[in-house]
């Protein structure tokens, strides 16, 4: 598995989850109850569908309902596209890894091309996917132990000599026969 698969596995897993959630839109709320302590809760879709709820004393478990109901499905399934749109244009450039042009097949795409090749030669390289790697909680172990792509081996084309690619009058297209 290469950086970008990792990537999109773990996109894959974020949406999955988010899909399974309570719909949103979801909402912090918190109510005093005095003696007994703050509620902090997240509701989701209304009152009457709590997604936690916590009856305790302080300022944490406030910001802690504030900070789940950010994260609610919809927030995630945004970012899942967001993170889908750096993945199409952060990929293996088709215009070099379909056509044999070996050094330039492990190209990043979206980090273009400067005057003397390709800025990110490996797509593993790429800053982009690298951020986004550890946004996704990537450890260093991990990312050491994708694979890189590594481009196909040189095939050089044959070169034909003219005296080879001489044709007889019956091999020459019907255009040019006498």
């Amino acid at each position: 598995m290469n950086l970008h698969e990792w990537i999109t596995s773990k996109v894959n897993e974020a949406e999955a989850a988010a899909k399974q959630a309570a719909p949103g839109p979801w909402e912090a709320t918190v109510d005093d109850h005095g003696r007994k302590g703050i509620e902090a809760g997240v509701w989701a879709g209304g009152i009457d569908n709590y997604v936690v709820e916590v009856v305790v004393s302080g300022d944490t478990h406030i910001a802690d309902a504030h900070h789940i109901a950010r994260h609610s499905p919809n927030a995630i399934l945004r970012r899942c596209e967001a993170d889908r749109r750096v993945l199409a244009r952060h990929r293996f450039d088709p215009d070099h890894a379909n056509f044999g042009v070996s050094f330039y097949a492990t190209c990043c795409e979206g980090c273009g091309y400067g005057d003397c090749g390709p800025n990110v030669e490996n797509l593993d390289d790429c800053p982009e996917l690298i951020d986004l790697a550890h946004a996704h909680g990537i450890t260093a172990d991990e990312l050491a132990s994708l694979d890189r792509p590594e481009a196909p081996p040189y095939v050089p084309t044959p070169v034909v000599r003219r005296s080879q690619s001489r044709m007889t009058a019956d091999q020459a297209p019907a255009t040019f026969r006498p």
